[in-house]
């Protein structure tokens, strides 16, 4: 078990059996423990599913910094690197 918990591309596991395991992973659950998570939930998911961002604010009902950030731009690695 984990102090702190940080997730990136959450959106392609913002699912239930998924967060189960989250929960797990962090003292406090994901409700009541340090948790950062990072997704874009716009441009990103890559599975049809429920609303992943809905799902998390039901998971983490106290979550007191829950939004969107924007970004001038996304970089990515090129296949050669």
């Amino acid at each position: 078990m984990s102090d702190f918990l940080v997730i990136d591309e959450m959106q392609d596991i913002a699912r239930e059996p998924f967060l189960d395991v989250l929960d797990l992973m962090v003292k406090g659950g994901l409700a009541d423990g340090r948790v950062l998570i990072f997704g874009d939930f716009e441009r990103q998911a890559i599975f049809e599913t429920e609303d992943g961002r809905e799902l998390l604010r039901k998971r983490i009902p106290g979550s007191r910094h829950t939004g969107s950030l924007p970004t001038a731009a996304t970089c990515r690695a090129s296949a050669t690197s």
